[in-house]
């Protein structure tokens, strides 16, 4: 049983939007489009300089920068994995072409930091932190 106050078929789209038309909803998404307008073009500065403005002025600076990047870039590369060169006489350790003599190769630390472990030291499961189990009160 509908009743004529709950029977939607009867209202007008006008009469459904009422409620945001005495609302200032208009009012924040222009504002909010605006917002997102300004953040969009303070951004894209640079871009519309070296575009539209000034593209000479861009190959410049680009021309200018590259040997830095490029520098950077290499800066930024993984080192490579370390080589052992072993001789009749003395075995020594080469990390990017540079020599570490077999004194700091048999220090403590390096040792530490290359050792291997062995297969019984190798966890079957991960560790995987504390349990729900641990946190329950103990009686």
């Amino acid at each position: 049983m509908v009743t004529e106050h709950d029977d939607y078929s009867k209202r007008s789209p006008d009469m459904m939007l009422e409620v945001f038309s005495k609302s200032r909803m208009l009012f924040y998404c222009l504002v909010a489009v605006g917002i997102h307008v300004a953040v969009m073009v303070v951004t894209s500065l640079g871009y519309i300089r070296d575009r539209w403005i000034d593209p000479e002025g861009a190959k410049d600076r680009a021309a200018q920068e590259a040997p830095a990047a490029e520098e950077k870039g290499r800066a930024a590369e993984p080192p490579a994995e370390a080589k052992v060169e072993t001789t009749a006489t003395n075995s020594q350790m080469v990390i990017d072409d540079t020599v570490i003599p077999d004194s700091a190769t048999n220090s403590a630390i390096v040792k530490a930091i290359t050792e291997v472990a062995q297969p019984d030291e190798i966890p079957d499961a991960p560790d995987l932190g504390i349990n729900l189990d641990d946190t329950r009160r103990r009686e």
